[in-house]
């Protein structure tokens, strides 16, 4: 054996020693794309084939001490769907005046629907609250709702369940706030809390045998293998090592197991669905071989979930953790890399328009012409349509703009989090290697108090700089960076810029020049202010069509404002000499949502109205990045590394990547996102899966291939996926932060507190 050959085999095997750790324990570490996993944790899910049809049915309404117990116990049978807030340990609120929750049913044995609820404590003492019940489109009838907690049973007629997925509906005659009712500044409506949902079996039903138990994991600690007693699809989410070839799997049936039943299908594919491998096991093959295994193909790097549908008929089957094959023993292919520029610092400009929804921009094509000068810049930019932010609201987004770091990981949640000391920031970076930093914000979230001015020279709080109004305009803030442009000409050290704007932000409110879609004979009450936005979303005031089309349109106003004033800072740009050296990335904090899943605004969903954001890079022209994947899933964490990229420097912290680089991976990548509340919602997006759990276990998946309006819940359908997924999230979820925020105990000043309920933000 020669020396290379010996080398080549210990290496090998070393590798494979860690992989299988890795693989048999799921310890989440290998991607810089991909958060660390810090614990060793089995992250099977095994689901049963035959259920029980006429179990009874409770669906979650009542949230969990720990997320890992929503992965204890079967997948719920019960989705709530729209008219829902978070679930609480006492249950969960029916928002406004409509509440749906989907149930997937195996029998068509006849039902009772049973509630135990109280009316919203808000309501005038002078109102009857009441409950209308609909079963698949039926009116089933009417009930009082006491302010005292009760129950409601509600026996369903027979034959309106089928078989499948059956929508149920509760309509309520009032719905009110606590701002209405003068408690607290809450504008969310609420109509009833709810702590049981059930659909039971009648008494004089007999009922059928359950099928025996079986945990939701197979793992035996003892045995160091998945037992599996019962017909069912093991689910296991893996990262792929990119040296990779093929997985094994070695197989042990019982002498009890009846041969001529025993059967395994294994699958492997990526998060998406795609690049599966398949291969089938049956009868006495699955003995005589005792192992089966599948090509890695282009899965090699990549997360991936392995599913292995099991037939068997009593005894006891061993699957083995999967392990590693590496028979390849090419030449590792030699890296490339990009030109480097002759100076490889150039001016590094990053704008932010707050709010901004990439979908609203007419380059990417949007009916209304929003953005003509952003669509002349776009043309000769890379752009990425895929660009996701993490967090729906600027507090929990800006961070991540600016370190690179998941929320889950730098930690700035609420209000009263300032990032940490601890946390390199962009500018910090850029000062390093000599940059002359300045940030120009408009906004009280994107502030010093918040740590975000962590690096920088200059930081200019514009809402300080102005009476409110003055400062909310865009034109002023571009105005401000025009002028200080101005002050720095001649200083020789390369430039990093970052300008936060509030529009298209609310309030709506273009100036008339930029007010151009909007019907000039439009006397509603929707008036585009932070008030009525807010009353709007909480159903103080009605949504209708005539109300949601005009705020709409007054937000296209505000971004073809937002639009304008990009045109004034980067026409400063383009006029200086620097421009030829100069990168320059449009983007967005988080975006903004119109009633498509019956939210107004942003902060209260993860669905992809509230996080698709715009992501418009313009390089130099003597920076010629090798061919660059545009169409791969882009996070807002990819902000940092890819813009010192452009700079020639490298980092390894955070979650971002630098989507330049050809030698970054796009591989199959997934991005989690949560809201902000203290029980938050929270979502894990592939390029192709859309994944949404509350603290309950009431989860909704979509297939963004074919319903990329996130509207048709597949949750019971894709059961492997929505497991595998889920498995995922979670296990990141219950990770510590790398970084420990502290807690801000400094007063707001007036000026803070002006701007903060100007923007929809009211601080107590």
């Amino acid at each position: 054996m020669t020396i290379k050959r010996f080398i080549s085999a210990v290496l090998a095997l070393a590798l494979l020693i860690v992989a299988v750790a890795h693989l048999s324990q799921i310890d989440y570490r290998p991607q810089p794309m991909v958060p660390e996993f810090s614990k060793l944790i089995h992250a099977d899910h095994y689901f049963v084939s035959a259920t029980s049809p006429r179990a009874s049915i409770e669906c979650p309404v009542t949230s969990l001490e720990d997320w890992n117990e929503i992965w204890e116990r079967e997948i719920s049978p019960c989705s709530l769907g729209d008219g829902w807030l978070l679930p609480g340990h006492w249950g969960s609120h029916a928002f406004g005046t409509r509440s749906q929750v989907q149930v997937e049913i195996a029998d068509e044995v006849p039902r009772t629907l049973v509630l135990r609820l109280r009316a919203h404590q808000a309501l005038p003492e002078n109102i009857e609250q009441s409950i209308r019940i609909l079963v698949n489109g039926r009116d089933i009838g009417k009930h009082p709702v006491s302010r005292k907690w009760h129950e409601i049973r509600q026996a369903i007629p027979r034959g309106l369940l089928v078989v499948g997925r059956n929508l149920i509906v509760f309509e309520f005659a009032h719905a009110t706030s606590l701002r209405q009712a003068g408690i607290t500044r809450d504008s969310q409506a609420i109509a009833a809390t709810i702590e049981r949902l059930g659909l039971l079996i009648p008494t004089d039903q007999a009922p059928v045998p359950a099928a025996d138990s079986v945990s939701t994991s197979v793992w035996d600690n003892q045995l160091q293998n998945f037992a599996i007693r019962q017909s069912g699809t093991l689910v296991l989410p893996l990262l792929i090592p990119q040296s990779a070839d093929a997985l094994e799997f070695d197989l042990q049936p019982s002498r009890s197991v009846n041969l001529s039943t025993i059967r395994i299908d294994l699958a492997l594919a990526d998060l998406d669905g795609r690049n599966e491998q398949r291969v089938s096991l049956g009868g006495r093959l699955v003995r005589d071989r005792g192992r089966i295994g599948l090509p890695v193909g282009g899965l090699a790097g990549s997360w991936a979930l392995v599913t292995a549908e099991v037939s068997i008929d009593g005894g006891q089957l061993l699957v083995s953790p999967p392990r590693l094959v590496f028979d390849s023993e090419e030449e590792p292919v030699e890296q490339t890399t990009s030109p480097v520029d002759p100076d490889p610092r150039p001016d590094i400009v990053l704008i932010t328009l707050d709010a901004a929804r990439a979908d609203r921009f007419s380059f990417a094509g949007y009916h209304w012409e929003t953005t003509p000068f952003i669509d002349g810049i776009a043309k000769k930019s890379v752009v990425f349509p895929h660009a996701y932010a993490l967090a729906p609201y600027t507090l929990c987004s800006v961070p991540t703009m600016i370190t690179g770091l998941s929320p889950l990981d730098h930690g700035v949640i609420y209000h009263e989090d300032v990032l940490s000391d601890e946390a390199v920031t962009l500018a910090e970076s850029l000062k390093q290697r000599g940059y002359l930093t300045a940030g120009f914000s408009a906004t009280p979230n994107n502030s010093r108090s918040k740590g975000f001015a962590q690096g920088y020279d200059v930081f200019h709080e514009i809402w300080t700089e102005a009476p409110g109004k003055v400062a909310r305009r865009a034109h002023f803030a571009a105005r401000g960076v025009v002028e200080w442009l101005d002050t720095v000409a001649g200083d020789e050290r390369p430039l990093h810029l970052q300008v936060h704007l509030i529009p298209p932000h609310g309030p709506y409110d273009p100036p008339e020049r930029f007010d151009l879609f909007t019907d000039p004979g439009y006397t509603g009450p929707c008036d585009g202010f932070s008030r009525t936005i807010s009353a709007v979303d909480g159903r103080e005031v009605a949504a209708t069509t005539e109300c949601i089309e005009h705020l709409s349109n007054l937000y296209d106003g505000n971004l073809r404002t937002a639009d304008d004033a990009v045109r004034v800072i980067v026409g400063a740009l383009q006029r200086s000499p620097r421009w030829n050296r100069t990168v320059v990335l449009i983007t967005s904090d988080h975006g903004e949502a119109f009633m498509e899943h019956g939210m107004l605004g942003h902060n209260s969903t993860v669905y992809d109205e509230m996080l698709h954001v715009p992501f418009v890079l313009h390089l130099p022209p003597n920076h010629r990045p090798q061919p660059v994947d545009t169409e791969r899933l882009v996070t807002l964490a990819d902000i940092v590394p890819t813009l010192l990229g452009t700079a020639g420097i490298t980092t390894g912290v955070g979650d971002g990547v630098d989507l330049l680089d050809p030698n970054t991976l796009a591989g199959s990548r997934y991005m989690v996102a949560r809201t902000t509340e203290k029980r938050p919602f929270w979502g894990l997006r592939t390029l192709g899966w859309k994944l949404i759990l509350n603290s309950a276990g009431s989860g909704a998946l979509f297939d963004l291939s074919t319903d990329p309006g996130e509207l048709e819940n597949l949750w019971s359908n894709r059961p492997a996926s929505f497991a595998g997924l889920g498995r995922i999230l979670t296990r990141r979820i219950g990770l510590p932060p790398r970084l420990a925020v502290t807690t801000d105990t400094a007063e707001i000043t007036e000026n803070d507190r002006e701007q903060l309920e100007a923007l929809g933000y009211l601080s107590d």
